[in-house]
């Protein structure tokens, strides 16, 4: 009789200890499918909305009907910022991305408006969107700098950091900066004086354009305007106390 009163109490204890793992799991948060949308439930069995949620070692975010986002642009005021979920709904980090321009921004060179068919996005490694931020500057990316708008857009041709350095970055499928000697079309702000179709410029190695400065560059010197502009005329080098005349000719 004793015996039998011990195997009762005992299982009594599991069936407890069972109901009770079963309502910590039911009062649990989860992922649920809802036809070929995932949702996010809270304790209450709610939608969570409009927030980041992990699963493994990948983010997800719940846009503001609960639904998990997928293949799109993501922006979160919270922190203010920019990132991008691809097809399956995974937040891409340290990765490029390309986005038709559906919406017509405006993205083009210094002074100018462009409105490119396809935007350029690159996303770092905590998933945001590189932007110009406080400080508009170059960044490097596997060995090449770009520049971004506020947007976290690619930009392109003829650019000025913050500081008012000068840049040339390409077309508008490249964005990277140019270094080294470059014969380019100088831009439609460079128009204080009659310049060519074509004009050299020297960049340097993150693409920071020589400006109202002379160098020795392989073995000779240049001298490079306002507009960085390679002068090709006799131009004044030296201190006050000893100037000598020499002709940049190409």
């Amino acid at each position: 009789m004793r015996k039998q009163t011990k195997l009762v109490a005992v299982l009594s204890a599991a069936a407890l200890l069972a109901i009770g793992a079963s309502m910590t799991s039911f009062a649990a948060t989860k992922w649920v499918q809802e036809g070929e949308d995932w949702v996010y439930l809270d304790r209450d069995g709610e939608r969570e909305c409009n927030v980041w949620r992990r699963s493994g070692d990948n983010y997800y975010y719940l846009n503001e009907d609960g639904i998990m986002a997928r293949d799109t642009l993501v922006k979160d005021d919270t922190v203010g910022a920019t990132y991008y979920v691809d097809e399956n709904g995974v937040r891409v980090t340290n990765a490029w991305k390309e986005i038709p321009n559906d919406e017509g921004a405006q993205v083009g060179s210094e002074n100018t408006e462009d409105t490119p068919e396809v935007l350029y996005y690159y996303f770092g490694s905590a998933g945001k969107a590189y932007t110009a931020g406080n400080e508009k500057k170059v960044r490097e990316i596997n060995g090449k700098y770009y520049m971004f708008n506020e947007e976290g857009q690619m930009l392109s041709g003829w650019q000025r950091s913050t500081k008012g350095d000068l840049y040339y970055l390409g077309n508008e499928r490249e964005g990277w900066a140019y270094t080294g000697w470059q014969k380019l079309e100088p831009n439609d702000y460079m128009q204080e004086e009659d310049y060519d179709e074509l004009e050299w410029f020297h960049f340097g190695s993150t693409g920071k354009a020589k400006i109202d400065t002379s160098s020795y560059i392989d073995g000779r010197y240049y001298h490079f305007n306002g507009d960085g502009i390679m002068d090709d005329d006799w131009y004044n080098f030296g201190a006050a106390s000893s100037l000598s005349l020499k002709c940049l000719c190409v």
